[in-house]
């Protein structure tokens, strides 16, 4: 997996403790390599082909080793704070300085071991299991401030999906309104534009586009704006999308797209 300098959650395992992950012995390094997946199929006594259904991904599940640099003891207090780090009941994110455009999303499972001499001087093997089939690329967040717009003339930029995983991508939007609608459409999925109607002027809107969520900040029960909503849930196609906009608006786009690698 990694080795050297490493950050889990918010903390960077170096400056706070002094650890870095380890490789034990020489020579080269085995890890996993893209997703885990198996066959989703049903075979019958009439038939030598089965059916297919599709596959079954699974969460990665991998060990790294830390040890302290400079062979530095295991003090008491660093046990006890990187112990209060790792084992928090839910997911961190875990990437190392050598390769931070790869992001995994993980909990500590199953049995951990030190191994110390005398001096408390050794390392650490912890095992992890990803929330995912897959690593994350980092967060994106994209935002346009966008003015004299209509049917006609449209405000156009491009969004890429870079997932190698997905090929349709939905990502979490922000929308600040300057009049009543919304109309976006992208040049890969033209026959669903995506458009809001009777909405207020300077309405804020978060749409979730994977978990199908809308929400306005306006007061309850204006801020339910499913209703305004015509349903076709904004998404990218793997590589360039080329994005057109056609009402006046301050749009956001946070993305963080799944990758195999």
């Amino acid at each position: 997996m990694f080795t050297g300098k490493i950050h889990i959650g918010e903390v960077d395992l170096y400056d706070e403790f002094g650890l870095i992950a380890v490789e034990i012995g020489g020579g080269m390094m085995e890890s996993h390599f893209g997703i885990s997946q198996s066959i989703i199929e049903e075979k019958n006594e009439y038939t030598d082909k089965p059916y297919f259904y599709g596959v079954d991904r699974q969460p990665i599940s991998f060990s790294m080793k830390f040890a302290r640099s400079n062979n530095r003891k295991w003090d008491y207090k660093t046990k006890v704070d990187f112990a209060k780090l790792i084992f928090a009941p839910y997911y961190q994110e875990l990437k190392s300085e050598e390769c931070p455009q790869v992001i995994y999303k993980v909990i500590c499972i199953d049995k951990s071991t030190k191994v110390l001499n005398g001096n408390d001087e050794g390392y650490i093997t912890l095992n992890f299991r990803t929330d995912a089939p897959w690593a994350w690329a980092p967060t994106t967040i994209v935002t346009k401030v966008i003015s004299g717009t209509n049917d006609n003339n449209p405000y156009t930029f491009s969004l890429e999906n870079k997932s190698n995983v997905l090929n349709w991508y939905y990502p979490e939007m922000e929308i600040i309104t300057t009049s009543s609608e919304i109309k976006i459409i992208g040049d890969k999925d033209k026959d669903r534009p995506f458009s809001f109607v009777g909405l207020n002027n300077k309405e804020t809107i978060y749409i979730n586009n994977h978990t199908k969520k809308v929400i306005g900040n306006q007061l309850y029960p204006d801020n339910y704006r499913l209703d305004k909503f015509n349903m076709n849930w904004f998404r990218l196609k793997y590589g360039i999308n080329n994005i057109s906009v056609y009402r006046d608006c301050t749009l956001s786009y946070k993305m963080q797209y799944p990758i195999a690698i």
